[in-house]
């Protein structure tokens, strides 16, 4: 079993407070991939804060992978 491959995986657009401030992170996340590749239970391993976390779980909800 390896890594789910992406079939539409557009990046998350930075909140305001974090545009405002020039600031940069990576946010990881876990998620599980159901059969029809949706990501759900998205719960945040790491962030950097500024509202990041929710951008980046908001736009993982749109994702979708390759079943």
């Amino acid at each position: 079993m390896g890594y789910p491959e992406c079939a539409y995986c557009p990046s998350p657009i930075y909140s305001d407070e974090a545009r405002k401030a020039k600031y940069q992170g990576v946010v990881v996340l876990q998620a599980v991939i159901t059969p029809d590749g949706r990501a759900i239970n998205i719960n945040v391993v790491k962030g950097p804060g500024l509202g990041l976390e929710e951008r980046a779980i908001d736009k993982v909800r749109e994702w979708r992978f390759k079943p």
